[in-house]
């Protein structure tokens, strides 16, 4: 189909010049890519979370999730990001089960050190999921810990804009040393349904003070059914 025909021409074209070896590649280095000490900062001081970043876990500097995670983690990041589709997806059994092995790991580390989990599938080649499937064998076992990890996210979008309490601020860190009540804080807020337009209305209306409160009763009223 044209359609089809397209994506081929879009994945050969990224190919051949912004993929390693194309025209357009540049390896990374100091002059093209930030100290990473800087970036985490630039992102803390945006009131944004700085997440650690995984592929896959085969690599050797990805082959220690424990040193991984403690590095970043001392660095100032405050969340890690996975896209799970490649993880448990080999070109082979042996692949699938190696890469199935170091997912788990992954994630058991991560939940031993109450750090949110962020997920999402590619969405620059044709032929990857929309939406990650939790509900399967490769990812069932994970499906709370990425459940609460897009409600972290979600709440911490919606207290960071409308009531100035980002996640990774310092009001956040004083209210909530304890990172696991405050993960359960952000992810009770972000666990509601979404913002209809009236709503966002009167949140931006009353101010930030007003807004965490409208934002922490609505998440009440929600669960408990009023």
């Amino acid at each position: 189909t044209l359609a089809a025909g397209r994506t081929l021409l879009e994945e050969r074209v990224r190919g051949a010049l912004a993929k390693r070896g194309g025209l357009g590649y540049r390896q990374p280095d100091e002059t093209t890519f930030p100290p990473v000490d800087e970036f985490i900062a630039w992102v803390r001081g945006c009131g944004a979370i700085p997440l650690i970043t995984w592929l896959d876990g085969t690599s050797p500097g990805e082959d220690d999730c424990e040193g991984l995670l403690d590095l970043f983690m001392d660095k100032g990041c405050a969340a890690l990001n996975i896209i799970p589709d490649r993880n448990w997806k080999g070109a082979n059994p042996e692949d699938t089960q190696r890469k199935s092995a170091k997912l788990e790991e992954i994630v058991r580390q991560a939940q031993r050190r109450h750090l949110p989990i962020n997920i999402g599938t590619e969405m620059n080649r044709a032929g990857l999921p929309s939406v990650d499937d939790l509900d399967g064998a490769g990812l069932s076992a994970y499906r709370k810990a990425f459940l609460q990890g897009a409600q972290i996210m979600v709440g911490h979008t919606l207290l960071a804009g409308f009531a100035e309490l980002p996640y990774n601020g310092e009001d956040a860190a004083a209210e909530f040393p304890d990172v696991a009540k405050r993960n359960a804080f952000y992810a009770t807020v972000g666990a509601q349904p979404p913002l209809t337009p009236v709503e966002a209305v009167k949140l931006r209306e009353a101010g930030p003070e007003k807004a965490r409160t409208l934002l922490v009763d609505r998440a009440r009223h929600e669960q408990t059914g009023g």
